[in-house]
């Protein structure tokens, strides 16, 4: 099934139901819970629905809107496995490196799959079932299980990794506003933002569509990072705020 015929199939039963969530969507649809998270920020974007945590709630329900986002569609070239192998070489030998949730940290997981004298500390599930069986000196977190995003989340966590202390946190996120503020889905950035606090050093992976919108929760800024890896769709208004802020922009050409 092609993505716009998807996301009109989503636009219908959010009309019929007033919301739906990104587990009814993965479960109906088989997909993952990133791919179902862009067909509803996209929908988001259209003015059709509006993102909440773990889902959506209808917004509009125009049929006019229903054939335009037939016609409009472009799809858009998936990019994070991409980003997560640049991010990847970032990693070296003996290193201790939390990774936080989502497709794109998922993909890194995959990339250092194969590694050896490497610690991981993650609150992601999907990471957690791929490096299970692998060389990785792999630590959960902990904490309540998120059906929706496949992470953990709570105090528990937030209790646990202030115990630890890693060479490297590489995270990902739900969107980068335009004054630099950095945001998630997540019910509570804390856990994140404590990755960044507790190592040396800290790196951002996000593609370029999540520039220039915002998330449900505030995690911290661009400042707070050391590097930032993208897509050469990165607007330039954010190049040059990365610039002014010091932070390494690493561009993946796509």
């Amino acid at each position: 099934m092609l993505a716009h015929e998807r996301q009109q199939l989503i636009l219908q039963l959010l009309q019929e139901n007033g919301s739906i969530r990104i587990s009814e969507i993965t479960q109906r649809f088989d997909v993952s819970n990133e791919t179902a998270r862009r067909d509803l920020d996209y929908l988001h974007k259209r003015g059709l629905a509006r993102r909440v945590h773990g889902g959506a709630n209808l917004i509009a329900s125009d049929p006019e809107n229903q054939v335009g986002l037939t016609a409009e569609y472009t799809p858009e070239v998936s990019v994070q496995e991409v980003l997560a192998r640049a991010a990847a070489q970032y990693v070296v030998e003996s290193d201790i490196i939390f990774i936080g949730h989502g497709e794109t940290m998922y993909q890194l997981s995959r990339a250092l799959r194969g590694r050896k004298n490497l610690t991981v500390l993650t609150n992601s599930l999907r990471v957690i079932n791929e490096l299970a069986d692998s060389p990785v000196t792999l630590y959960s977190l902990g904490g309540l299980v998120d059906r929706d995003e496949q992470n953990m989340d709570g105090p528990i966590p937030i209790s646990v990794i202030q115990k630890f202390y890693a060479t490297k946190a590489f995270i990902s996120c739900g969107g980068i506003s335009g004054s630099g503020n950095v945001s998630d889905y997540n019910s509570d950035g804390t856990l994140l933002n404590l990755m960044l606090q507790l190592s040396d050093r800290r790196y951002l992976v996000a593609d370029s569509s999540k520039f220039g919108r915002h998330a449900f929760c505030h995690v911290c800024t661009l400042k707070d990072f050391d590097v930032v890896v993208s897509d050469s769709g990165l607007p330039d208004e954010f190049k040059g705020l990365l610039e002014k802020s010091g932070t390494e922009l690493h561009i993946v050409e796509n």
